[in-house]
Formats: structure tokens, C-alpha cells, sequence
């Protein structure tokens, strides 16, 4: 996500002052790998599967200026 904002006078102005404002985010999740915690079974479907617990990276970054 990025948010910028450019506030600036007219460029016949004397003396004009500019402005800028800029925000920058960034999330970035990266999946790892899964690991094994057991088994689930439904009574409704009549099957069993094994569960896992995903195991991401999570990268945050963030700039403002």
C-alpha cells in the first residue's frame, strides 16, 4: 500500500515553498512448510485426513519520507 501526496503553489509565485509526503507499506507472507500434528476424521464424509500446522514468514516493511 502506497500514499502519496504532492501539495505545490502555483510556479509564478515568488518564494514558493513545496511540499511532499509520501507513505510506503509492505507486507509480505512466505509459506515454509507444514507440519504434521495428527489426524482428522469426519463422520459425515467417512474419511480421514492429516492436519498440519503452515509455518510462514512473515517480512514487514515500511517507509515514510
Amino acid at each position: 500500500m502506497t500514499i502519496a501526496a504532492n501539495a505545490s503553489p502555483p510556479r509564478d509565485l515568488p518564494g514558493c515553498v513545496y511540499v511532499g509526503i509520501r507513505l510506503q507499506a509492505k507486507w509480505s507472507p512466505t509459506y515454509i512448510n507444514t507440519t504434521t500434528e495428527g489426524v482428522w476424521c469426519d463422520p459425515f464424509w467417512a474419511g480421514c485426513w492429516a492436519t498440519g500446522d503452515s509455518v510462514f514468514l512473515n517480512e514487514l516493511d515500511g517507509t515514510a519520507g
